[in-house]
């Protein structure tokens, strides 16, 4: 696995076509933890260092930031695993789903450089699509 820079900086430059927007770094030594906030949602990437794993959320902005809380908080869901946000939508969705948790199960040298890249990608054709997308938090 790449050192925490390296995987911080892939992370930047994977996703580095959100950089327009409002980021934050969390920067926990474990968990480092890029965020997006994009209007009604927030995009988060985790770099989980002690599992050796990325994983991408969807969340609620909340006054104009990441949500408190992780998946609820106040009985309100505040977070999704992308992959289960893509889920809802049309099979070309469900496929990228399919995609990013086929990539998320490999291990290895190069696995976390594709479990960036790959959500990443699919993240960038459908930025403005999701940004609009009401069905995820409803409450």
């Amino acid at each position: 696995m790449p050192d925490r820079d390296e995987i911080i900086g892939l992370a930047r430059s994977s996703f580095a076509f959100l950089q327009g927007r409002p980021a934050e770094v969390v920067d926990d030594f474990w968990l480092p933890t890029l965020v997006y906030p994009i209007g009604p949602v927030t995009v988060e990437v985790e770099l989980d260092r002690g599992d050796q794993i990325v994983h991408v959320l969807i969340g609620r902005t909340v006054n104009g930031h990441r949500p408190p809380g992780y998946y609820r908080h106040d009985g309100r869901l505040m977070r999704v695993q992308f992959t289960d946000a893509l889920d809802g939508g049309g099979e070309p969705d469900r496929a990228a789903a399919r995609r990013v948790r086929a990539v998320a199960d490999t291990s290895g040298p190069g696995a976390t450089v594709a479990q960036i890249h790959e959500p990443a990608a699919i993240l960038r054709e459908m930025t403005d699509r999701l940004a609009d997308d009401r069905r995820l938090f409803t409450d």
